[in-house]
């Protein structure tokens, strides 16, 4: 599931321009922990587009929102329903901080936002729709230039 993702990220992020250096120093523990740090420098000099594509994505994929009311959160599916591809253990309110959307057994579709209440506290996590996330990263590439 995850290598079929990436693939369409791939497809996704390196069809909206040239590729162009990027600064290692930039790359998210979050690309190094699923690639690995050889893969991740490889594709650092060979394609520093994707990379700084799965930087963004891995860095802008969700927002937490705090304060949410409680009859809202009661629609939504609780955050613990979505698990770790690498270990099967269910997220928790603790593994927020550190959420890595390339670890989660997580299906979205290209306009849908998945929002999931986060156990008993006041907090929503907001996974933001591929198409979202795409028009996003490419404004920041017409900035960067």
């Amino acid at each position: 599931m995850r290598s079929i993702f990436t693939s369409i990220l791939l497809v996704v992020f390196c069809s909206f321009g040239g590729f162009s250096q990027t600064d290692n120093a930039a790359i998210d523990q979050r690309l190094i922990d699923v690639y690995g740090l050889q893969r991740v420098q490889e594709l650092a000099e060979s394609q520093p587009q994707f990379i700084r594509s799965l930087n963004y994505y891995v860095q802008n994929s969700y927002m937490v929102i705090y304060d949410v009311p409680q009859h809202k959160r009661d629609l939504m599916p609780d955050i613990s329903e979505l698990h770790n591809t690498r270990t099967g253990e269910s997220i928790q309110e603790s593994d927020i901080a550190s959420l890595n959307i390339l670890l989660l057994d997580i299906q979205i579709k290209e306009k849908e936002y998945r929002s999931y209440k986060v156990g008993n506290s006041n907090m929503v996590v907001i996974f933001k729709s591929p198409e979202h996330i795409t028009m996003d990263f490419n404004q920041s590439e017409k900035l960067r230039r």
